[in-house]
């Protein structure tokens, strides 16, 4: 079970994320949010990600 919010797609406009030794990524968004994403970049610069946001 995943708690937070899941976000199927996101556009990639401001974000930081470094990748830990999961494999995951530490994702820090514009708006405060941060949380763990699995981020899969696609041609179209928008991203399949798992965001979890935690407040």
């Amino acid at each position: 079970m995943q708690s937070g919010t899941n976000v199927p797609y996101m556009k990639i406009s401001a974000i930081d994320y470094s990748q830990n030794i999961n494999g995951d990524y530490k994702a820090t968004v514009t708006g405060g949010g941060e949380g763990i994403a699995t981020l899969i970049p696609v041609l179209n610069g928008v991203h399949q990600a798992g965001l979890s946001l935690s407040v």
